[in-house]
């Protein structure tokens, strides 16, 4: 009896119950039992470490497994979490965003314990795409007479090239041969050769006209090349197609812009210039399969100059003639300073895209289309005189105007596809905190503008008599209105007004 007082080990029935705690401070059982508790099939104290696995020297082994709470949820509120996670990815998606990472819960057959084990499925952003190079790949063409060749990324012969290329175990870039196609002189469009100029002088006023009045808004032509083919032709030494309709077509343009009097037609009004549009386009070829920048700009000119005759759907029809050509020469893609052009023709390359692409999406606003290629295909340099010597700067105009077009082109683009893009069912979209984006945009390109650029509150050029800047900000206008003319009017009528 003695010494199961002495021995502190030793314990009775009537021990244990004088020794016990009262039930308010009996220690609580843990729902979660450590490793070694649940492996000896005993009851865990909790803590760390519990009771079991500090009597047994254990602590170290004291480890809880991590298990999800279990708690209770409505379905309503599953299928809105589910609602709102499916719009988020579309969005995502639809920007051209990474997905979120998706976790998977894998389950390891006969393991003592169900402990999920987490697989993170996250995508690096900063990987690069071996497919896609930093710069645009050009071919030499074995034509000398013909511009190199440009070759999508995902091009079959983009993919031959590859090939051979690793049977050949040469890296370089493979010269192109011309392509072998079907030609015939009635799939060209040819209608009529013959063609009557105006007197040189007139000539010589009708070009000075186009380019006082858009020379700036739009590149139409390279403007010393473009005057020492105009002598050839009036001496009788160049007669190229191509030429001659973008050289007729900026007579029309400039007869138009002249307002010089003409006689009244049986078809309507007589629009200036109307007369060396015919004979432009009596001479007008079909040239998809030979097509240079050179041609991508007199297709401009036919847009430019139907939409003064009130011809949308032709404008805009040659306007997408124009982009796809662009496309297809690799206008779009920046090339850097590729050797097998110049900087004059690199330039010329950057300002016949950009022009292509103002154009089209003016034309696509203007008409209520929506928009033909996403600014995230395009990496192309805004246009400038960097590179150019004073003999080459000579071939072009500022390029303050065409880059600021530029600007206002993208947020053409943004209010296309954020404020009349289709709505598909069930995605979700602020329509409000869109608007607000573009007007931002608007009014952060109006206050990036340099002093030559600006108007005063009365809406004059402040450098006086600068044409081009009262043209810009026209512009600017009419993007604005269709960001919130419309919404505007919307209310309007949607209010009562009795």
């Amino acid at each position: 009896m003695c010494r199961a007082a002495d021995d502190p080990d030793a314990s009775t029935p009537m021990a244990d119950d004088s020794m016990s705690p009262p039930a308010s401070k009996r220690l609580k059982r843990s729902y979660v039992a450590c490793r070694p508790c649940h492996s000896r099939k005993v009851k865990c104290s909790g803590g760390e470490p519990c009771r079991n696995c500090k009597q047994s020297n254990r602590a170290e082994e004291c480890v809880y497994p991590v298990r999800d709470r279990k708690i209770i949820v409505s379905e309503r509120y599953l299928k809105q979490i589910e609602a709102e996670n499916k719009s988020l990815r579309e969005e995502q998606r639809i920007d051209g965003r990474i997905s979120i990472p998706s976790e998977r819960t894998i389950s390891t057959p006969g393991s003592a314990t169900e402990e999920p084990e987490v697989v993170d499925n996250t995508v690096e952003r900063n990987v690069h795409n071996p497919l896609v190079p930093e710069r645009a790949r050009l071919l030499h063409n074995l034509d000398d007479a013909r511009p190199p060749v440009y070759m999508g990324d995902s091009a079959c012969s983009a993919f031959g090239a590859r090939v051979r290329q690793v049977l050949d175990g040469d890296q370089s870039v493979l010269p192109n041969k011309p392509g072998m196609y079907y030609r015939h002189r009635v799939l060209q469009r040819i209608c009529k050769t013959e063609y009557s100029l105006p007197n040189r002088n007139y000539a010589n006023l009708l070009v000075r006209v186009v380019l006082r009045f858009i020379g700036s808004d739009y590149h139409l032509m390279l403007k010393k090349t473009f005057m020492e083919q105009l002598d050839e032709t009036y001496k009788g030494t160049l007669r190229d197609p191509v030429f001659l309709c973008r050289m007729f077509i900026i007579f029309a343009l400039g007869e138009m812009y002249s307002c010089r009097p003409t006689r009244p037609s049986r078809n309507g009004p007589e629009v200036p210039g109307t007369g060396f549009f015919l004979q432009a386009m009596s001479i007008f070829q079909d040239l998809h399969e030979e097509a240079t920048v050179s041609y991508i700009e007199t297709v401009v000119l036919v847009a430019y100059y139907s939409l003064a005759l009130n011809r949308q759907n032709t404008a805009f029809s040659y306007m997408g003639v124009a982009l796809r050509l662009s496309l297809s020469l690799g206008l779009h893609r920046n090339v850097g300073e590729d050797r097998m052009i110049g900087p004059v023709e690199r330039e010329h390359r950057l300002r016949v895209w950009w022009t292509v692409y103002n154009f089209d999406r003016m034309c696509s606003l203007k008409m209520g289309h929506p928009i033909t290629i996403r600014d995230e295909d395009i990496d192309a340099e805004i246009p400038s005189m960097d590179f150019l010597t004073e003999a080459e700067q000579e071939e072009f105009a500022d390029p303050t105007h065409l880059a600021a077009k530029v600007t206002l082109s993208r947020i053409t683009g943004n209010i296309l596809t954020d404020i009349y893009r289709i709505r598909r069912p069930g995605q979700q979209h602020n329509f409000i905190q869109s608007v607000h984006k573009i007007l931002t945009s608007l009014r952060s390109w109006s206050d990036s503008l340099s002093p030559n650029w600006r108007v005063d509150q009365n809406g004059q050029p402040i450098f006086n008599g600068y044409r081009p800047a009262a043209s810009l900000h026209l512009h600017f206008n009419h993007v604005s209105n269709h960001s919130s003319s419309h919404l505007i009017t919307h209310k309007y009528m949607t209010t009562d007004h009795g």
